[in-house]
């Protein structure tokens, strides 16, 4: 929708920060309800320490909007590396792609 919109034309300020980044690592969830499930628990948080923060309904909205870009990101981004992380955030099943790996001056490794 329009939010997302938003969103997308926001991310293209960054696109001149891109050529700095020298890996791009993806820390994929289990499932897709857990980006929901911790943004809830990250606002609760933010609830005892500050007593304030959004409801139900805004956090669902919040994570609305990032989603979309999240799944296209997870799709089409060619990631250096995958992590998938379950539901107690443990890391599993690291995926490594050596072919998309630079030394530090910029040319492939092999």
């Amino acid at each position: 929708g329009r939010s997302t919109k938003i969103l997308l034309d926001f991310t293209e300020r960054y696109q001149s920060c891109w050529k700095l980044v020298d890996y791009w690592i993806q820390l994929i969830p289990d499932f897709s309800d857990l980006h929901l499930r911790w943004r809830l628990q990250q606002e609760q948080e933010l609830i005892q320490k500050r007593e304030q923060g959004m409801s139900l309904e805004q956090i669902r909205q919040f994570v609305s909007v990032f989603l979309p870009l999240t799944y296209v990101c997870y799709e089409k981004l060619k990631a250096n590396a995958r992590i998938k992380i379950n539901v107690r955030h443990e890391f599993y099943d690291l995926k490594v792609s050596k072919s998309n790996f630079l030394r530090p001056d910029g040319n492939k490794q092999i």
